[in-house]
């Protein structure tokens, strides 16, 4: 699977242009973090504002709304109070995961000494390697 724009990248840069790619890439991250750090301001003041008056807010002159999507919380099955042979069927189909950061943190805590013994079995899924940008000099 490709990532936006990956299919309109030429295949290969020259190293000037790879060298020019770093600055307006870091430029285009802080560009984009400043709009995404305004929009959740935005979001914050609106999101509190309907909460208050209960109301959509409409501007009629630009054709725009705003509105609530109502809360639908993600559905969570409390295994252990499932019948065990319901959990192992489900766990054997391959259903049940563990909660990695959970799990961390229990054996950071030295809480339980099974989340030791679970960590062997614990593996990566495949990722995108990300580019990051530092400032290296003046």
């Amino acid at each position: 699977m490709s990532r936006p724009g990956e299919d309109t990248v030429p295949a290969r840069l020259t190293q000037r242009e790879a060298v020019e790619a770093v600055f307006a890439l870091k430029e285009a991250r802080a560009l984009a973090k400043r709009a995404v750090d305004a929009a959740d301001v935005l979001t914050a003041l609106l999101r509190r504002h309907m909460l208050a008056t209960g109301e959509d807010v409409h501007d009629r002159e630009r054709g725009l709304s705003a509105r609530l999507r109502p809360v639908q919380g993600q559905l969570s099955y409390d295994v252990r109070s499932m019948p065990e042979g319901l959990a192992l069927e489900l766990q054997s189909l391959g259903l049940l995961t563990v909660n990695g950061r959970a799990l961390e943190a229990l054996r950071a805590s030295s809480q339980v000494i099974a989340c030791d013994e679970a960590g062997r079995y614990a593996h990566r899924g495949e990722g995108t390697p990300q580019v990051i940008i530092e400032q290296v000099g003046p």
